[in-house]
Order: C-alpha cells, then sequence, then structure tokens
C-alpha cells in the first residue's frame, strides 16, 4: 500500500512539474543605466544604456539621444555623443567631451542628463588624487611563471578604497587581475598588492593600474560582481545594483589611478 502511494505520489509530483504557470508581473519600466568617470588626462566619458527586462533577449540598447552636462564652479560641459574606449576600464562610452578634464580637488562636480522620454538622472563627486605605488617587482616560481607584486602606503587621514587592475594591453584578454579592497585592515600601514591565478610569462608587458576610489564606486562595482554572480546561479538571491545617481542606475564619480607599465624579463 505504501508503495502505491508513494508512486502515485511521484506521478503527481511530475505532471505538477510539468504544467505551464503563469505568472503575471508588473508592468516593466526601464530606467536609464549611467557610467560616468572622471579621468585626470582624458575628456570627460559617460555610458548611457536602457535597462531590460531580465527575460529580454540580451543585447545593448544604447541612449544616444539625450543631453548629458557635467558642471563645475559654474562652467557647464554638454559631451558630445562621440564614442570613445577605454582600454583599462574595457568599456565603450557613447558620450564623451570635446575638452579634457580639469582636476579640481577642493570643489565638487554635478551631472544632469535628460533624455527624449522625459526622464532626468543627476549625481554628484568629488575627485580623489591617486595613492602612488611605492614599489613594483616580480616574483618568479618553479615553473618560471611571474606574478606582479607592488607595495604602497596608505594615507592615514581618510577611510581609503581601492581598485587594482593587472593585465596585458590586448584586445579580448582574459589573464586579468581585478579586485577592491578598502583599507579597514592596514590604515596608514604599507600594503601589499599582487596578481594571483593567471601567472605571467617572460616577455609579457603588463600594465597595472591602482585606482583610489570613493565608497559609492567600491559598493558599485561590489554589488554589480553580485549581480552577476547571482545571475550565474539559480539558487542565489537577486543583487540590486548600488547607485550613486538619482533618477536612474549606476555611477558618477573619478577614477584617478597611479599606472605603471613592466616588461617582465
Amino acid at each position: 500500500m505504501n508503495k502505491v502511494l508513494i508512486l502515485l505520489s511521484v506521478i503527481v509530483f511530475t505532471v505538477s512539474c510539468n504544467q505551464d504557470i503563469d505568472l503575471k508581473l508588473p508592468p516593466y519600466q526601464s530606467k536609464i543605466v549611467v557610467e560616468c568617470y572622471l579621468i585626470d588626462g582624458l575628456p570627460m566619458i559617460c555610458s548611457l544604456q536602457e535597462s531590460e527586462l531580465y527575460t529580454a533577449p540580451f543585447g545593448v540598447n544604447l541612449i544616444n539621444d539625450a543631453e548629458v552636462v557635467i558642471s563645475h564652479n559654474g562652467i557647464n560641459d554638454t559631451l558630445a555623443n562621440i564614442s570613445f574606449f577605454s582600454t583599462l576600464l574595457g568599456i565603450t562610452f557613447n558620450y564623451t567631451s570635446l575638452n579634457l578634464l580639469q582636476v579640481d580637488y577642493n570643489s565638487e562636480y554635478t551631472l544632469t542628463i535628460k533624455d527624449k522620454k522625459g526622464r532626468t538622472v543627476t549625481g554628484k563627486t568629488m575627485i580623489l588624487p591617486p595613492v602612488p605605488i611605492d614599489t613594483l617587482f616580480t616574483i618568479k616560481n618553479e615553473k618560471n611563471q611571474y606574478a606582479i607584486n607592488f607595495t604602497i602606503t596608505d594615507p592615514p587621514e581618510a577611510r581609503n578604497f581601492y581598485r587594482h587592475v593587472s593585465q596585458r594591453p590586448r584586445l579580448n584578454e582574459r589573464r586579468i587581475t581585478d579586485f577592491t579592497v578598502e583599507d579597514q585592515l592596514f590604515n596608514g600601514q604599507k600594503f601589499n598588492f599582487f596578481t594571483f591565478g593567471n601567472p605571467y610569462e617572460a616577455g609579457d608587458t603588463v600594465v597595472t593600474a591602482l585606482y583610489n576610489v570613493n565608497e559609492d564606486y567600491f559598493n558599485y562595482i561590489r554589488s554589480v560582481g553580485g549581480a552577476i554572480r547571482s545571475n550565474l546561479n539559480p539558487f542565489a538571491q537577486t543583487s540590486s545594483i548600488q547607485s550613486n545617481v538619482n533618477g536612474g542606475v549606476g555611477i558618477f564619480t573619478s577614477l584617478n589611478a597611479d599606472v605603471q607599465i613592466n616588461i617582465i624579463r
């Protein structure tokens, strides 16, 4: 009798799993997705995209009909709808200023975006100076493979957040070290950064960048990583993006780095 009940339960469960379920989801309202960076020595750059429903086909929906203005000390700089590819960031931006960034560490920069649908996105940020790399060196293992190591002296007067990126300057490069860390455990002390998992070889050119970022960007980049990981895991909790812009999703910040180029010999 017990075997019959178990068999019936399995049949009922199997049939129910094969039934179509009609989920009534609320109407989806797309948002403006912003990545806008202020980088010393470069034009001001901004990427504008349209957010998509999770179940929508994969694609990039650029917004090319918006007005993008960055203001500083009463001067408005309207970015042109011109593409700009950043090798270090691996991102193509679709709005670029016609002037190089005028760096000011003491005054605030504001962002205002208006599109043809009547949406407005605003944000504000300060530019942080880069934290210099003290020494950079390579370490060779028994397989004649190399890792990049470098040390910094963390400024003691502030809470600092860092992003370390090391890679060979090649298109579609997969040998990348990219991680973020805050100075909670080494405030005001020397700290050692290193590459891992992707050993380099003699003759490789490696570009190492240490970004001194603010807390907004630190939280943003970590939340983006969490969202990517949760999408790849059907049992993971959905992760939301931590933004510092109003009226949309994304980030407006400075990204200044000490960049070192090393040829491994």
